[in-house]
């Protein structure tokens, strides 16, 4: 696959694949076990199951009976066989590493880098709503001035647009440290994601924060060139990101190979959700390793001129300019 302008880095490429297979290691073949799907189930089933186990113990469907551990399971187990290419990826390692894997290990790396699920608000429509414009309220009004940690849900309202977000950045207590905001299924597009993005890199926030959280979940308006902003505003001293853009079919790759060449040295942690993006496999398995993301550089441009051609020269002008140089040794 073409490695510009964004694109997935190639499977053939000697530095993916195996990355692919270690973190494909790490995250074991269980992925059926926890769906309740045998090994030969079609990608149809794999979907029915994965459905019918987040009506279970999704945060917002199964309120108190929710369980945070196993919606990170399943969801880790659909991000590895949703996609016939990487579940295939997955059973050639299993092939080759059988013999060494002792029965019922379980190491979920990726369900552990999946963003966390935030408390349900099994609320109507109009209370979101009040919730939304009290905490824009106070923060207009200064009453987060001295905080140094941020907290705010702003979850399906739909009076968080980008014009909110706008606010948000502009009202943000210097100082913070942590800072989680959840815009889940608000009808904001990139240009509020922008405008967050610029207020991470203001030089008041940008000195201090350590955590981001960022919950994008179903903001069908954010594209790749959301997360291309964020990823160029990321504070050079930030130790840990959450980012989830869960359904947002828009978000693909050229976001991801920018957060891969934007993201600071500093992250020690990196969880990202990428369910029913059009994130292809390749990054989706260097998403799950910080290690591998870092050591893979991919440009985050895509004006990025070709590689001159080294065709050769046809036949007839190979001769020419054989024989012009012949010329020219005789004179000489």
């Amino acid at each position: 696959l073409p490695r510009l302008c964004g694109q997935a880095p190639a499977l053939g490429d000697g530095r993916l694949l195996p990355a692919m297979l270690r973190s494909g290691a790490r995250r074991c073949f269980n992925h059926y076990r926890v769906l309740g799907v045998e090994r030969a189930a079609t990608q149809a089933q794999v979907r029915a199951a994965y459905l019918q186990l987040v009506r279970e113990c999704h945060p917002d469907a199964a309120g108190r009976n929710a369980s945070a551990e196993r919606f990170r399971k399943v969801q880790a187990a659909w991000e590895a066989l949703k996609d016939p290419v990487a579940r295939a990826a997955l059973e050639v390692e299993r092939a080759s590493t059988a013999s060494q894997q002792q029965p019922g290990f379980v190491h979920m790396a990726a369900a552990r880098n999946t963003p966390e699920p935030w408390p349900t608000r099994r609320e109507d429509q109009p209370t979101k709503e009040a919730r939304a414009r009290r905490q824009l309220a106070a923060l207009a009004e200064g009453e987060h001035a001295a905080a140094t940690s941020l907290r705010l849900n702003f979850e399906l309202a739909a009076t968080m647009d980008d014009v909110a977000m706008s606010a948000i950045a502009r009202d943000l207590p210097e100082g913070l440290k942590r800072l989680a905001l959840k815009f889940e299924g608000c009808p904001v597009t990139d240009a509020g994601v922008e405008a967050i993005a610029r207020a991470l890199s203001a030089p008041q926030h940008a000195a201090s924060l350590q955590e981001v959280t960022l919950d994008l979940t179903s903001c069908r308006g954010v594209t790749s060139a959301g997360l291309v902003a964020l990823a160029e505003a990321m504070p050079g001293g930030l130790l840990a990101l959450s980012l989830d853009v869960s359904f947002c079919p828009a978000v693909g790759d050229a976001g991801m190979a920018a957060l891969a060449h934007r993201l600071p040295e500093s992250v020690v942690t990196l969880r990202l959700g990428l369910l029913e993006t059009s994130v292809s496999p390749a990054w989706r398995a260097l998403a799950d390793d910080l290690h591998a993301l870092r050591r893979w550089v991919a440009p985050p441009a895509c004006d990025q001129p070709t590689a001159p051609s080294r065709r050769r020269p046809p036949r007839a002008r190979r001769l020419a300019s054989g024989a012009r140089r012949s010329a020219e040794r005789g004179e000489a």
